[in-house]
């Protein structure tokens, strides 16, 4: 039987169906599933439908909403959502902390906090530990660090928290890098690495909705650090989650989101210091 033919006799989502878990998706996560993503959610509930032994689309969204099936949610959530990350990603980001916000902190405090919101499965969180332990070593400082990491995907903070990562994830981490803070599998044939105990007690993760009117998070942050999530919200949903972040900042904290994201006519209380970086004022 050819691929061919095997594709041809999988299930196919009814647009119906599909709208039914778009609008559920947005109005419940601020998430937003536009049409053209119809066969890319098709492709990634098929898993649940092969878990559940669930035949069509239509028999799932029934099982979905099923009160009786409420966990169900949170595991279409987390096959949903896009969890694309990378160490060191978007890397100017990263050394701007090390060369300018770093030097300037330590010079009025003796630790820092940051939080990683929309964190995925724990990359950046990792590279953010990585940049305060180099710049104390480098510099002969004892910056206390920790960062905070959320994700909507429980699955995500599960492997963030684990902290075990294929060795192909690694591609681009700094040879040094790698060494101090990785540990390999005693197992040669398993090509996983494991980050270092001293980084991830620094560490710790949470799940986070950021439609929630409040957030859950009793602290307030140096720096946090909101990047390629906002994309996937509407404008407006965009601005609430971004006043929310701000007020979990401390006063002249900073807030950092993605290049291919702004916040233009949002009317927030930050200034622009570089692009993509703001100050809370």
């Amino acid at each position: 039987m050819s691929d061919y033919n095997n594709k041809q006799r999988e299930p196919q989502i009814r647009h119906e169906d599909f709208v039914k878990i778009s609008r559920f998706v947005e109005s419940t996560y601020g998430l937003k599933l536009p049409d053209y993503k119809k066969y890319l959610i098709q492709s990634r509930l098929l898993r649940r439908l092969n878990a559940l032994g669930i035949a069509t689309y239509s028999e799932y969204v029934k099982y979905l909403f099923d009160p009786k099936h409420t966990d169900e949610i949170q595991k279409m959530i987390d096959v949903v959502t896009t969890h694309k990350t990378d160490f060191y990603r978007e890397s100017d980001h990263f050394e701007y902390l090390e060369n300018v916000l770093l030097p300037d902190h330590v010079k009025k405090h003796d630790d820092i906090s940051i939080w990683s919101a929309g964190c995925s499965t724990g990359e950046e969180v990792y590279t953010l530990a990585f940049v305060i332990s180099e710049f104390n070593r480098k510099k002969n400082h004892k910056l206390d660090y920790q960062i905070f990491g959320s994700d909507v995907s429980v699955s995500s903070i599960q492997e963030a928290a684990a902290a075990v990562y294929q060795m192909n994830k690694t591609v681009g981490v700094p040879i040094d890098i790698l060494k101090r803070y990785f540990l390999k599998n005693k197992n040669k044939d398993k090509k996983f690495v494991k980050i270092v105990p001293e980084i991830r007690k620094k560490t710790k993760f949470f799940k986070l909705n950021f439609l929630d009117k409040v957030y859950n998070v009793n602290k307030k942050f140096d720096i946090i650090m909101c990047r390629n999530t906002l994309i996937y919200f509407s404008r407006e949903t965009q601005r609430e989650v971004l006043s929310k972040l701000i007020d979990h900042l401390n006063p002249n904290g900073y807030l950092i989101i993605g290049h291919s994201e702004s916040i233009f006519s949002m009317d927030l209380p930050v200034k622009l210091v570089k692009t993509t970086i703001f100050k809370k004022i």
